[in-house]
């Protein structure tokens, strides 16, 4: 991210901001989460006072439904990406790195089936988008006892393939948090596949596990994940839609590429009669985490 400016919001919001991280980094927010997983075989790390999760840069493989080389008004489209956790932030005590990340363990992530559909061109020349229902985001504890550890740049080592144990399943929730003033969708440009993005999620199973909790350590359930970031065909610098990376089959059209995402989420937990409170709290400051323009 470039220049991320980081808004205060009272406490009432129940959400905690990030401040700004480095340019190949992004982070989920939360506010003053314990993410548990000790119950997972073998036992992971319990990391207490969570308001910051930093990961790498997320590649991401987006694919229009139409094979015409270009994004079109009405035109759908799936985007699928993955990731890795890098470090946990509480804003009280500072970075916390849990002794033996990314080394004798990992946590990963993937999404995939996102899907969007193309809306009218906007006046700067980008084009508009919304998502619809479909796609998941998910999480896996891998202890790289296999030694497969991740790499993005191939794709290898990520989520069950790589050796992880899936913890966490997020399901695409269109506008599930339109009344905390959060938006779903967001702009491309036809031209050199960069763009923003929001888009929520729900969380829909555990499998078996109760890994995020609250302060006081009760279940979080359910719990919302809102992405709010910013993406990136040619990320090096160079010319549009050449960046491969991931894995996945990139084509190299305006309608077929990969790509980096590189911006923010945040994870929100309305409890019973404070969603219009936070709405409220979020619409007075002017909530919106941008890491640049499109």
């Amino acid at each position: 991210m470039k220049n991320l400016t980081k808004k205060a919001l009272l406490g009432m919001s129940g959400l905690a901001l990030m401040s700004a991280v480095g340019s190949t980094q992004a982070a989920f927010i939360v506010n003053d989460w314990t993410l548990d997983l000790s119950g997972l075989t073998p036992a992971g790390p319990v990391i207490n006072n969570i308001d910051q999760i930093g990961f790498t840069a997320t590649p991401f493989h987006i694919v229009g439904d139409t094979p015409d080389g270009v994004l079109t008004t009405g035109e759908g489209f799936t985007v699928e990406g993955k990731g890795v956790l890098s470090t946990f932030v509480s804003f009280s005590l500072g970075t916390q790195t849990p002794a033996g990340i990314n080394n004798d363990f990992e946590i990963t992530y993937e999404f995939s089936g996102v899907r969007g559909t193309i809306g009218a061109p906007n006046p700067d020349g980008t084009l508009s988008f919304t998502h619809n229902p479909g796609g998941t985001l998910q999480f896996f504890f891998d202890d790289l006892g296999d030694g497969t550890k991740a790499v993005p740049g191939t794709g290898v080592g990520f989520g069950a393939a790589g050796g992880g144990q899936l913890f966490a399943t997020f399901d695409v929730s269109v506008n599930a948090l339109a009344g905390l003033g959060l938006s779903d969708g967001g702009a491309v440009s036809a031209t050199t596949g960069d763009g923003s993005d929001d888009i929520t999620f729900v969380l829909t199973n555990t499998h078996g596990f109760s890994v995020f909790k609250t302060a006081g350590g009760d279940p979080l359930n359910p719990a919302f994940a809102h992405l709010d970031s910013n993406f990136d065909s040619s990320p090096a610098g160079g010319a549009p839609f050449q960046f491969q990376t991931g894995g996945f089959n990139c084509g190299q059209t305006g309608d077929n590429f990969c790509g980096l995402e590189d911006g923010s989420a945040i994870l929100a937990v309305p409890e019973p009669g404070l969603t219009l409170l936070v709405g409220a709290g979020l619409s007075a400051f002017g909530f919106r985490i941008r890491s640049k323009a499109v």
